[in-house]
C-alpha cells in the first residue's frame, strides 16, 4: 500500500440503546452529523445475545446496535508537525471549492482521543434520573489494514493513546478479508458487522486514492 502523506482513516461509532428508545438514538444521529460529520454508511439495527449478559444490567433489554461510518476522515493522532496541520488546512479549503459532488471528503479536527471524549459526553446526555446510560457510544477508526475501537479502560491488549484513552485492535485485514483476534468482541466476530466493515472498508480505499491525488499537489 502507498504511504499516506498524513494518517487519515475513516471514523465509526457504534450506538447501542434498549429498543423504544429509537428517539433518542435518532437524536443522537443528529447531533453527531452536526457536530462531527455527515454519516455515510448505517448498519440496521442488530440485537446480539452475547450483549445482554452485562449491558442490560445498566440498560435494561431487549438491546439494539447500529454501526455508522462518517463520510469525512478523522486523523488518527494530532501528533504531527505544525507543518502537516497547514496542509490539512489547505486541503479541507481546496475540498470545499471543488464543483465535483462526488468527492468532498474533508478531514474532520479530531483525533481518537478526542472523538472518544466526545463519545463519552455524548453518552452522558442521556443518562437517566439515577446516571444510568441509555446510549452506549463506542466510537473508532478503520483503514486499509486494520478497525481500531477506543476504550477508557485498561486491558492487556490495549495501547494507551493518552488522555484516559485506550486503542484495541479488532480487525486485522490480511489474506483479503478482516481476520478477528482471540479478544476480539463476539457482537465483532457476527457476519453481519463484518459485512459491514468490508463495504466501509471498500470505501475507504475509493475516497484514501482520491485523497492522495490531491493532498500531494498541496503545497
Amino acid at each position: 500500500m502507498q504511504k499516506l502523506p498524513i494518517e487519515i482513516a475513516k471514523p465509526i461509532f457504534a450506538i447501542m440503546y434498549k429498543k423504544g428508545n429509537e428517539n433518542l438514538f435518532e437524536e443522537a444521529l443528529k447531533i453527531i452529523e452536526k457536530e462531527i460529520g455527515e454519516i455515510d454508511y448505517m448498519s440496521p439495527p442488530y440485537d446480539f445475545p452475547s450483549l445482554e449478559n452485562y449491558y442490560s444490567k445498566e440498560m435494561d433489554s431487549p438491546l439494539l446496535k447500529v454501526f455508522i461510518s462518517l463520510k469525512d476522515f478523522c486523523l488518527k493522532s494530532k501528533y504531527e508537525d505544525e507543518k502537516a496541520f497547514e496542509k490539512v488546512k489547505k486541503y479541507n479549503e481546496y475540498i470545499s471549492k471543488l464543483k465535483d459532488k462526488e468527492y468532498k471528503v474533508k478531514i474532520i479536527d479530531k483525533d481518537i482521543v478526542e472523538l472518544k471524549h466526545y463519545a463519552m459526553n455524548l453518552e452522558d446526555k442521556y443518562r437517566d434520573e439515577n446516571k444510568n446510560r441509555r446510549l452506549n457510544i463506542d466510537v473508532g477508526y478503520l483503514d486499509e489494514f486494520q478497525l481500531i475501537l477506543a476504550s477508557h479502560k485498561r486491558r492487556g491488549a490495549r495501547i494507551y493513546a493518552g488522555k484516559n484513552v485506550y486503542l484495541e485492535l479488532e480487525y486485522l485485514y490480511f489474506d483479503k478479508d478482516f481476520q478477528e483476534q482471540f479478544w476480539t468482541y463476539a457482537d465483532y466476530k457476527d457476519e453481519r458487522t463484518k459485512n459491514f466493515f468490508r463495504m466501509v472498508r471498500n470505501k475507504f480505499l475509493e475516497d484514501r486514492k482520491k485523497f492522495i491525488n490531491i493532498f500531494k499537489h498541496i503545497k
